[in-house]
């Protein structure tokens, strides 16, 4: 969804606290549906759309440990869906940034090849 087809864009952060009051198993999946919840009452949309990277961001810890909060970009086009993303970066510029800065992390790591070292009880004739 381009820009242009968005009539409205707001960014939430949604408390996520009702997804722990369920049992541990069901807390990832119940912590999605708390978020078309608060689509569904705050936008107001005929259909809502949660992108992959909230639903990753969701189940990152696993299906018990969802995170208390998060903070999404929720946008509604004309033909009244709303769809539910993470804000800032799309997902590719950011994996690309994140390549970037960890191939400058292992270009400076790189060892240097190590001199050899003598143990101190041997003598230059290889005898003890």
């Amino acid at each position: 969804m381009s820009r242009e087809e968005s009539v409205l864009e707001r960014e939430y952060t949604i408390p996520l606290r009702t997804a722990w009051k369920g049992t541990r198993t069901n807390r990832a999946e119940k912590a999605i549906r708390v978020i078309r919840q608060f689509a569904k009452r705050h936008m107001k949309p005929s259909e809502i759309k949660i992108e992959n990277e909230v639903n990753e961001a969701i189940w990152s810890r696993g299906i018990q440990k969802p995170p208390r909060k998060i903070r999404v970009l929720m946008k509604k086009d004309k033909d009244d869906i709303v769809t539910v993303s993470l804000p800032g970066l799309p997902a590719e510029e950011e994996k690309k940034q994140a390549k970037e800065e960890k191939g400058e992390a292992n270009d400076k790591t790189e060892k240097e090849p190590e001199k050899e070292k003598k143990s101190p009880s041997t003598n230059q004739d290889g005898s003890k």
